[in-house]
């Protein structure tokens, strides 16, 4: 269990695979055949698994586990109904949607409307970038752009804006 958050997941793969595209330029090596952003996303993937399996390795040398195998019984497996998973999955989307959706189309909005107006688009010149001066000393001793900040900060209202808030900053 605690080798889990090391794992790389699938809502982490959009992560990674923007930041990749806006921090690793694009760099064709052997004629096209090996992409620099291909394999940074690779290592990341390898790492995160690599990690997991050397802390995984480690805890399992550090633990005291006394398990007297006579006594750990695992029940028999069954195949899983499949109506209740798939009533459990149609509820989950359905409260999700009824409580993120909204959350995350309002900051998308405002996110839109700081960064277009009031030059009709001209990101240099929005109502962001005045916000930015508030945001850039926070974030300056990370290195991060003032871009990262503003998606970092509204990823506090729902996590899944972080990708969305970027892909709007950096017009992607």
């Amino acid at each position: 269990m605690m080798t889990i958050p090391l794992m790389s997941c699938l809502a982490r793969l959009p992560v990674y695979a923007l930041l990749i595209a806006v921090l690793i330029p694009d760099t064709q090596y052997l004629g096209g055949l090996i992409n620099l952003q291909g394999i940074t996303f690779f290592i990341l993937y390898f790492i995160s698994i690599a990690t997991a399996l050397l802390v995984s390795t480690l805890l399992t040398k550090l633990a005291d586990l006394d398990l007297d195998k006579d006594k750990a019984e695992l029940p028999t497996y069954r195949l899983p109904h499949w109506k209740p998973h798939i009533h459990r999955v149609l509820t989950s989307v359905k409260q999700f949607i009824r409580r993120a959706a909204p959350i995350i189309f309002m900051v998308f909005v405002v996110i839109w409307v700081l960064g277009y107006f009031p030059q009709n688009g001209d990101l240099q010149s929005s109502y962001l970038v005045s916000i930015e001066q508030w945001i850039e000393p926070v974030f300056e001793p990370l290195r991060l752009d003032w871009r990262y900040g503003v998606a970092i900060l509204v990823s506090f209202l729902a996590r899944e804006v972080f990708v969305g808030a970027l892909g709007i900053l950096f017009g992607i």
